[in-house]
């Protein structure tokens, strides 16, 4: 699946809503510093789960296959959102959640450094 021209740019979301309800969203992203995260965020009831995979320099490393698949998947859902694209849903609060998510991330690993 993966072309080898292909990589994920970093703190670019890769996302999809899910197929059946739409009430859910699936996002892929790779920060700055290499980590992988994949997160669910729910349209219910606005709660937002998301774990992380590093690289190994910055502490992880354990999970080289894990990552590899979530760069697979995050090439998926951009294909996907090319060729079978569902509705324009990201609204401004969207967005903005989005964008205050990586801030926070960004703002806890400068702390973790220290």
């Amino acid at each position: 699946m993966k072309k080898e021209s292909w990589w994920m740019k970093d703190n670019h979301n890769y996302e999809r809503r899910d197929d059946d309800s739409r009430n859910s969203t699936l996002r892929v992203v790779r920060l700055e510093t290499g980590e992988v995260k994949v997160g669910i965020y729910n349209w219910d009831n606005g709660e937002y789960a998301e774990v992380g995979f590093p690289e190994y320099y910055v502490g992880g490393g354990r999970s080289p296959k894990v990552r590899k698949a979530l760069e697979n998947l995050a090439q998926a859902i951009e294909e996907d959102n090319k060729e079978h694209p569902i509705e324009k849903w990201l609204d401004v609060g969207h967005k903005q959640f989005l964008h205050n998510q990586l801030i926070l991330n960004n703002q806890r690993r400068k702390r973790e450094k220290l």
